[in-house]
């Protein structure tokens, strides 16, 4: 039986993604550390979490993290803030849009909108 493609995403998107994502990014606060952990619950979707954290270059960062959610297809990765699980005063969540990696890949390359590019590496 036929079926058009768009019914059936490419899966092989989705392991891609999931994971430990760790590097940096720069936004009002300066140089910020980055931990992205991605978890796949089906197909295309998305959930993860944002932890930002202090680097020995900028130390004077609280450290904080919210939810997100999104979805992966052909054209990236995308993630929208969600609820915060700690919050430093004064700070607001971000979202997030990135470049697939290569099927196996270890690098996220991608940008905090309204702030920087960045580059994660991930761990697990």
């Amino acid at each position: 039986s036929w079926s058009p493609k768009w019914l059936f995403p490419k899966r092989r998107t989705v392991p891609d993604v999931a994971g430990t994502w760790v590097g940096s990014y720069t936004c009002a606060q300066g140089l910020t550390g980055l931990r992205l952990v991605i978890q796949s619950p089906a197909g295309t979707k998305l959930e993860a979490t944002f932890n930002f954290y202090a680097v020995s270059a900028n130390p004077s960062v609280p450290s904080g993290s919210f939810t997100m959610a999104g979805f992966t297809d052909p054209a990236g990765i995308f993630l929208n803030q969600g609820n915060w699980i700690e919050q430093p005063s004064g700070y607001s969540m971000v979202n997030i849009a990135g470049n697939l990696p290569a099927s196996g890949g270890k690098t996220l390359n991608g940008a905090v909108v309204g702030c920087s590019p960045f580059s994660l590496h991930k761990v697990s």
